[in-house]
């Protein structure tokens, strides 16, 4: 389901990654509102900082993003940090 907010931010779309890994469910650059580059360089910043790591299950493009949650991306969700 796409996020309806307008003048969406970098921070938004990452907290919305990681809170879409967290509770498993699926998201793409269609539910974030963003451009497939600007999903990719999402997605490579948040597993350069150690926020996500890529799951033994591969992307199926409908149910699992190839990417999990790590322990410091729950870290940072408790925190209210990013």
């Amino acid at each position: 389901e796409p996020r309806k907010k307008k003048n969406r931010t970098q921070d938004d779309s990452r907290w919305d990654l990681l809170k879409a890994l967290k509770e498993r469910r699926y998201v793409d650059e269609r539910a974030l509102l963003c451009q497939r580059a600007d999903y990719e360089d999402l997605v490579r910043g948040l597993l350069d900082r150690g926020y996500i790591v890529e799951s033994s299950v591969p992307c199926d493009g409908r149910w699992n993003t190839g990417y999990a949650i790590s322990q410091t991306g729950l870290d940072a969700i408790e925190c209210g940090r990013n």
